[in-house]
């Protein structure tokens, strides 16, 4: 099993320096000289190349003032280093891993303030990827004070790519707290604040039945709580992106009452994943989904998707070609595929070996050539199978994956636009 992932540590240094995001472009020797009056000045140049190169530049120490009175300091690229945790504890890395890229990037701003003038050195020797930038002290102060939804389509910048920890670092360094309780008891609260959506003409709640209400007309019980929310937005994103791609993800316990989040999400131009609509209930089941497909039908009529990405539960594209219509490509999304993964790999008592596997499996699933996919199927199956210590494992992959790699594997991607793991893994990322 080894040899599928095995690679000489030579080349593997070759690949990951060619595929460095911040690898050098250009002489190290040649620079921009750039001259300011003021330090604002040069502050208010550095953010607005930072948003045109889609880079971050920060200072690594504090500066440093030469005999004659002139103040010196460098800018360092963001990514420029090595990753190393803080605290005592052990958190995670982003699933698109460290901004660090391990290395030293050539990019750098050094400048020169004097009294009468700031001179600027720019090495702009690099590029970027968004997800792995810091937003600006001017971007988080925009996005306190704006609606999301109007700049959404507008800017396809590092401000909109905002998560949630942005959002909650945000609320808190700009002391804003947007909740509020409208009563002591939450189904009152629920139920005032549906009623204040309808009296304020936002025609968001587009099905509703709460917990004591009858619910045989939908075949429901009459504890059961069903809440669906799309706003005009949604509808006008839905319809606008909806016939490319389908996603659907489930978020469960949300609250002590162990409801339920069920969300449907369209890509967008840009490859951003935007969610259409909300589902809110206690219950899963397929009967549940249909009132909520049926919702969004009824809003903006049938949609025909090209693309349907899901988790493993049948449900849900049963409830969605039952009130939509059958999809001609059904895929399973790489987040959750990889985390069930995850979760069964504990059948291999030997860390070593389950380290192993966990390498063969990503490199299995990303395979793009088909015929070289085939092989490598082949013999991992057969070497999960030979070994004592992964057969238990091999087992499971075997009844549940190996029989439908159409279903998983990015070589049956090809041509579908699918980001692979993006749209839905942002929902699940952690604080």
């Amino acid at each position: 099993m080894e040899d599928i992932i095995k690679l000489p540590s030579l080349f593997l240094f070759e690949k990951a320096f060619e595929n460095c995001s911040c690898s050098p472009t250009g002489d190290l020797n040649e620079g921009i000289l750039k001259e300011f009056s003021t330090f604002s000045e040069f502050v208010t140049w550095k953010e607005e190349e930072e948003n045109k190169t889609m880079s971050k530049y920060v200072r690594q120490r504090g500066s440093k003032t030469l005999k004659n009175g002139d103040i010196v300091m460098n800018y360092h690229c963001c990514r420029s280093g090595t990753y190393k945790p803080k605290g005592k504890g052990v958190k995670s890395l982003k699933s698109q891993g460290s901004a660090k890229i391990g290395i030293s990037c050539p990019a750098i701003i050094k400048v020169r303030q004097s009294t009468e003038n700031v001179v600027v050195q720019y090495f702009p020797n690099h590029e970027n990827q968004l997800e792995h930038l810091r937003l600006s002290d001017s971007d988080r102060a925009a996005v306190a004070g704006i609606d999301i939804r109007e700049e959404i389509t507008v800017d396809s910048g590092r401000k909109m790519l905002i998560e949630k920890k942005d959002i909650h670092n945000i609320k808190r360094d700009f002391n804003i707290n947007g909740y509020i309780k409208r009563h002591e008891v939450d189904v009152v609260s629920v139920k005032l604040w549906t009623q204040e959506m309808k009296n304020n003409g936002e025609n968001c709640i587009v099905f509703f039945k709460k917990q004591g209400q009858s619910g045989n007309d939908y075949g429901l019980k009459d504890e059961d709580f069903v809440l669906i929310i799309m706003t005009d937005f949604q509808k006008e994103m839905i319809t606008k992106y909806g016939k490319d791609k389908i996603c659907i993800d489930g978020t469960h316990g949300l609250n002590s009452y162990d409801f339920n989040l069920y969300s449907v999400l369209v890509v967008d131009e840009h490859k951003n994943g935007i969610p259409v609509a909300f589902c809110f209930s206690n219950k899963s089941s397929e009967d549940v989904f249909r009132i909520y497909f049926s919702a969004i039908r009824n809003a903006v009529g049938i949609i025909e998707t090209t693309t349907f990405m899901t988790d493993d539960a049948p449900a849900f594209y049963n409830a969605w070609s039952y009130v939509m219509g059958t999809v001609k490509n059904v895929l399973l999304c790489a987040w959750h595929v990889t985390r069930n993964w995850h979760q069964n790999l504990n059948k291999i008592k030997n860390p070593e070996k389950r380290k192993i596997v966990n390498k063969a499996l990503k490199a299995v699933k990303e395979e793009l050539c088909l015929e070289t996919f085939s092989k490598l199927m082949k013999k991992f199956i057969q070497e999960l199978l030979n070994d004592s210590d992964t057969c238990e494992f091999g087992k499971y992959f075997q009844q549940n994956y190996a029989k439908r790699p159409e279903k998983w594997a990015y070589c049956y991607r090809k041509g579908l636009g699918i980001n692979t793991n993006m749209y839905l893994e942002s929902l699940h990322k952690k604080n």
